[in-house]
């Protein structure tokens, strides 16, 4: 039998049959073939080694049986699709997944011993309308929970460390603060399909993200969940992308951040409309 093995996908991927010792390599966007004699009629199965790869479910079955007519004379194996499978149901009272609230400040002088300990939880929220999506969460929101601490303080921390920075005499007091994530969803099947559905590994080796949302899911921020502020108010926000693909240029529109620190640093910058940081300003 002819085996062709085209890898559509941006990584390199292999092919390989235990039981004939078979192991195609693709790099990305290549194509190899090979010819492999079967010693005799068996189901045997074919997987990528890659690390994790067969996990996220590239493997399948070759049936060999006496040869037919009518059987094929060779097979294509592509790594590019997901399969298309019937979608479970999702409960018309799912809510949305919680999002992670704003960290208290910082009321003390002294440094502390700061414990954080992270759970990671699976959890089913509603990403859209009828569109249910299994989250990997710490401590079960998206974004996780947002942990503040003080220059000086020791953090012990499982899993993950804390996003943003602190100086040394904390941030100066505003009348609201916001907490803002971009991340992305990748989706087996048709993303608009009403159902509950699992992670496409493929898609995000392709970077081509279904949603690309704020805190969790579409419309987080609006209607009875929009940030307000009144006029004269100072605002702080907190911003980060979770990723895992695409960054954010976080954009104020007519307007200008009065303070801005890029992607978190100590050092800020002023009268910035566009950036990527983790943490804004607005008066």
């Amino acid at each position: 039998m002819t085996i062709t093995f085209e890898n559509e996908g941006t990584l390199e991927h292999n092919l390989h049959l235990e039981a004939t010792g078979t192991h195609l390599v693709a790099p990305a966007g290549q194509t190899v073939t090979a010819t492999v004699v079967f010693p005799s009629a068996a189901d045997l199965s074919f997987v990528c080694t890659v690390p994790g790869h067969e996990a996220a479910g590239m493997s399948s079955q070759l049936r060999l049986g006496e040869p037919n007519a009518q059987a094929p004379a060779a097979i294509n194996a592509t790594a590019q699709t997901t399969p298309q499978t019937a979608l479970a149901p999702l409960p018309p009272d799912t809510p949305r997944v919680p999002q992670g609230p704003v960290a208290p400040p910082v009321h003390r002088s002294d440094s502390e011993l700061v414990k954080v300990n992270l759970a990671i939880e699976e959890v089913v929220g509603q990403l859209a309308d009828g569109v249910g999506f299994r989250y990997w969460t710490f401590g079960g929101t998206v974004p996780g929970p947002m942990i503040r601490v003080r220059q000086g303080d020791t953090v012990e921390l499982t899993l993950t460390n804390p996003p943003g920075m602190e100086p040394p005499q904390g941030f100066p007091p505003v009348d609201r603060e916001f907490y803002v994530m971009q991340s992305e969803a990748y989706l087996q099947g048709d993303p608009a399909a009403a159902g509950l559905h699992d992670f496409a590994f493929d898609k995000l080796l392709h970077e081509q993200p279904d949603y690309v949302m704020y805190n969790g899911s579409v419309g987080s921020l609006t209607d009875e969940r929009a940030m307000l502020a009144s006029v004269g108010e100072r605002v702080r926000f907190f911003f980060g992308v979770g990723g895992p693909n695409l960054d954010s240029a976080f954009h104020v529109v007519g307007l200008a951040w009065d303070l801005v620190h890029p992607e978190g640093a100590a050092e800020a910058v002023t009268d910035v409309q566009t950036t990527l940081c983790h943490l804004a300003v607005r008066r």
